[in-house]
């Protein structure tokens, strides 16, 4: 294998293994880890989008810009609404819910940064 091949493997399998180790500390049901799991992931590219940005290098394509900035305030609404489901008999802070709009919309203006990008390449 070539090298760029390697660094393709070890950034995969760092990349999941980082986020493993987060959804598996983290306290809740399957479905909160595994949406813990996921947000590590997008997470991750999300910030590489970003870098990318900001240094003016391609590293993605306009597909998956649009994705990832698609995917990020979909995990957010997951990540809110699930455990008011799940643990509908709890009444929720408001600064809980104050965080989570305050993410949401961070995660919006991160969709138009990339959308912005896709039309600019």
């Amino acid at each position: 294998m070539t090298s760029r091949h390697v660094a393709g493997l070890f950034f995969i399998l760092i990349i999941i293994a980082i986020s493993l180790a987060n959804a598996s500390a983290y306290v809740g049901d399957i479905i909160e880890q595994f949406l813990e799991f996921l947000g590590g992931i997008i997470t991750v590219l999300v910030l590489i989008g970003l870098f990318g940005i900001w240094r003016d290098i391609k590293v993605f394509k306009e597909k998956e810009f649009k994705l990832i900035g698609i995917l990020y305030p979909a995990l957010i609404i997951c990540e809110t609404i699930y455990p008011v489901i799940e643990y509908s008999e709890q009444n929720f802070p408001e600064y809980w819910w104050g965080s989570h709009l305050l993410e949401f919309l961070f995660s919006l203006y991160i969709l138009s940064v990339f959308i912005s990008k896709k039309r600019k390449a």
